[in-house]
């Protein structure tokens, strides 16, 4: 972990005409190849941001509060399943042979029902079009919005930077800001600001630089 292969960045920086002539896809490791998150880390982080994370551990598994056959057999079984990882950290989520819930199919969990030693890494478009249209991840970038109201973060500026900070650890360039303002004052002239901050939180969750490592 300490060596300089291992600490390599991904940015563009560092890359050069000869490099990109020479090795595109960094086969000699000169730079470290972006790398999706996976279905565990996309749902924490999305939690985590917006506020919603608890990051305690559970005592006990939470199916103990669940009645099998009503809950699940004959029951919402995608509803069931919500409502046992509610906002746990999904390491500590149980999962139910044959009811996976559609994140962890879209994005490449593995078979829970075989032995596995390694996961796929795959990008479809099904993968894009659940980000975009699932409740549930409009419901974290609601709550990604309204975290900045409970902060008294009121300056546009100010407010935009934390965005910046809790979704991708940086601060926003000048066009990002004039971009983004562009795309608030549009918004709000169509339904209301808080709408406009939302949907502005949407579009980070869904993404390349939320969800994938750089």
């Amino acid at each position: 972990m300490t060596s300089r292969v291992y600490q390599l960045s991904s940015a563009e920086a560092l890359s050069t005409k000869q490099h990109l002539e020479t090795d595109p896809d960094a086969t000699l490791y000169w730079r470290m190849s972006p790398r999706r998150l996976e279905a565990e880390a996309i749902r924490d982080s999305m939690l985590a941001v917006s506020g919603r994370l608890d990051a305690e551990r559970p005592e006990g598994s939470p199916l103990v509060d669940f009645e099998y056959h009503a809950d699940i057999v004959h029951g919402d079984r995608m509803r069931a399943m919500e409502l046992l990882g509610s906002n746990l950290r999904t390491i500590y989520v149980p999962t139910l042979r044959g009811h996976r819930h559609k994140l962890y199919e879209l994005f490449n969990y593995p078979d829970d029902e075989a032995v596995n030693s390694a996961r796929t890494s795959g990008s479809v478009p099904t993968q894009a079009l659940y980000l975009m249209n699932n409740q549930l991840v409009m419901d974290y970038a609601s709550a990604l919005a309204e975290r900045l109201d409970s902060e008294g973060r009121t300056d546009f500026s100010d407010r935009l930077t934390r965005l910046y900070l809790l979704s991708y650890g940086r601060f926003p360039t000048a066009d990002e800001q004039t971009a983004d303002r562009a795309f608030i004052e549009d918004q709000a002239s169509r339904s209301d600001e808080s709408k406009a901050w939302a949907r502005l939180a949407h579009s980070f969750l869904i993404s390349g630089e939320f969800l994938y490592r750089f």
